[in-house]
């Protein structure tokens, strides 16, 4: 978050310990460093403590060729208190006719949906 706050402007500690936001989704969008993910999650989830939600952003198009990967960030978040998940991009859970640039082939994609669904069934809000 230090990134953000000194290269974006982005001072999520202030916006929370003021109100001035009901809940964070950060964009953890981490490939492979499931260490990593972790380490910012710990991170955004500290923003609780000062009033806001915060629902982990999950870069499941990253890991269309290992699904694995999503599921362990997905179960890593719950596990370390977020209060949820946001999954991007709407091709790792929809399939899409217009598929953008840069994502990976349809049947990626479908193999990456098929593993998500018992994961996502078993959230219950």
């Amino acid at each position: 978050m230090d990134y953000a706050k000194r290269e974006l402007f982005q001072d999520a500690r202030l916006w929370a310990e003021n109100g001035w936001v009901d809940a964070f989704y950060p964009m953890n969008y981490e490939r492979s460093n499931n260490e990593r993910f972790a380490a910012y999650c710990r991170e955004t989830v500290e923003l609780r403590r000062r009033g806001a939600r915060v629902l982990e952003g999950i870069g499941a198009w990253l890991h269309a060729k290992n699904p694995s990967i999503s599921v362990k960030q997905i179960r890593l978040a719950r596990e370390l208190g977020a209060d949820g998940i946001a999954i991007f991009s709407y091709a790792a859970l929809f399939p899409s006719a217009a598929s953008p640039a840069g994502l990976p082939e349809k049947k990626e994609m479908a193999a990456l949906r098929e593993a998500l669904r018992p994961i996502l069934q078993g959230i219950r809000p």
